[in-house]
């Protein structure tokens, strides 16, 4: 299922993480309604791993998790996203508390946190992590450290991360031919 989350598209509204987080919940509740019996996944990309994480998160502490939660390129929290972005190069001198205080909590404010390496310990559904050595976007690192996030937090977590010769890049994963093997 697809919509225009508030805030993007047609829709009406300011994005947020919230926003987000709410409006995937409500089509997640109606696709679980139809859906019968039948295996629902949470499937994130980039930064829609943050929200899928969050959702999980939400769900598991609710005790009713999704099936199974897949996250596609994903970053362990959106500090370490911005600083390792290509555009988060003028930003890499400032110290940390600079960081918090003109970067971080200035997207706080505006219903933006997304530390998917600290909700991913509430996650009790299993997980995969797909990445692409190349990623350009998304640096494979931080696909690294949200897996060792769920590791040390003993998650049921598979991750698998496609090579630099296959030139899957941020966006070109389900170009994999295995990759319907790999889902749960």
């Amino acid at each position: 299922y697809h919509c225009h989350f508030q805030g993007y598209g047609d829709s009406d509204g300011n994005p947020s993480e919230g926003g987000l987080v709410n409006d995937s919940r409500l089509v997640y509740d109606y696709v679980k309604k139809h859906s019968g019996n039948n295996t629902l996944i949470l499937w994130g990309h980039s930064m829609g791993t943050g929200v899928a994480t969050k959702l999980a998160m939400d769900l598991s502490v609710e005790g009713k998790p999704p099936d199974g939660l897949i996250l596609e390129s994903p970053f362990n929290n959106l500090r370490d996203a911005i600083m390792n972005h290509v555009l988060g190069i003028p930003f890499r001198w400032m110290s940390e508390e600079m960081i918090q205080k003109f970067i971080m909590s200035p997207l706080r404010r505006v219903g933006l946190d997304m530390k998917s390496d600290e909700r991913i310990a509430s996650v009790t559904c299993p997980i995969l992590i797909l990445h692409a050595e190349n990623d350009h976007v998304v640096p494979v690192i931080l696909g690294r450290r949200l897996k060792a996030a769920a590791v040390n937090a003993s998650r049921d977590v598979k991750y698998v991360e496609f090579e630099e010769a296959r030139n899957y890049k941020h966006k070109f994963i389900y170009l994999a031919p295995e990759l319907s093997s790999l889902i749960p």
